[in-house]
């Protein structure tokens, strides 16, 4: 059978993306933070797959291996692919994974077709004052895009005056962030804001 270039939308897994709204606004953070807490506290197998062009993950598991043992023992909890593309995310597909979380980094218009193909999409991007204007440009460029009204919007620990600017703006809740060093480690204020997060994912329809 010919492979897919695109994510199947018939898929028994979840397929997540994560996107950003510019470098640096905490794709692969947030990415990491869900797969542990899908993994180790929902008990859910789950794949992280790396599109964001940046190997990031792949280097964190080197550094981990030779320096975090501990760390590096629930890090191989998750089933981690860098450098992924089209045909391995439809590789993924075929396996039995519950849960497959896309970091697709901030180039929208690369990998917008893979990103729509998700059935949840989760934009996150820093609304500090002097980096909102990311937010703005990114609301104005996909406010045409069918269906962005399902989207999640997230960012961390989020300036009070943006977060009331951007709600009154785009009629969108912010889902906060909190202050969490260390994906690995998740804290009580993490569990409870991905707890509350993925109870968006079901929202509206049964599990």
């Amino acid at each position: 059978m010919k492979k897919l270039d695109i994510i199947k939308k018939d898929s028994a897994s979840t397929t997540i993306g994560v996107l950003g709204t510019a470098h640096g606004a905490g794709v692969t953070h947030l990415s990491l933070m869900l797969a542990v807490f899908m993994a180790l506290v929902m008990g859910k197998s789950v794949a992280l797959a790396d599109m964001s062009g940046t190997d990031c993950l792949r280097q964190a598991g080197i550094m981990l291996k030779n320096n975090f043992r501990r760390k590096s023992k629930i890090f191989k909890m998750i089933s981690i692919y860098g450098q992924a593309d089209a045909s391995l995310l439809s590789e993924l597909m075929s396996e039995n994974f519950e849960y497959i979380i896309v970091d697709f980094g901030a180039d929208y218009q690369k990998n917008h077709g893979q990103f729509l193909m998700c059935k949840v999409k989760l934009i996150v991007g820093n609304l500090s004052l002097w980096k909102i204007h990311y937010y703005v440009e990114f609301m104005a460029m996909t406010s045409t895009v069918k269906g962005m009204d399902k989207w999640i919007y997230i960012s961390p620990y989020p300036d009070p005056d943006s977060e009331k600017y951007f709600r009154k703006n785009f009629g969108k809740e912010i889902l906060p962030v909190p202050c969490t060093p260390d994906p690995l480690h998740l804290g009580a204020d993490s569990m409870d804001f991905l707890q509350k997060l993925v109870s968006r994912f079901y929202k509206g329809r049964r599990r």
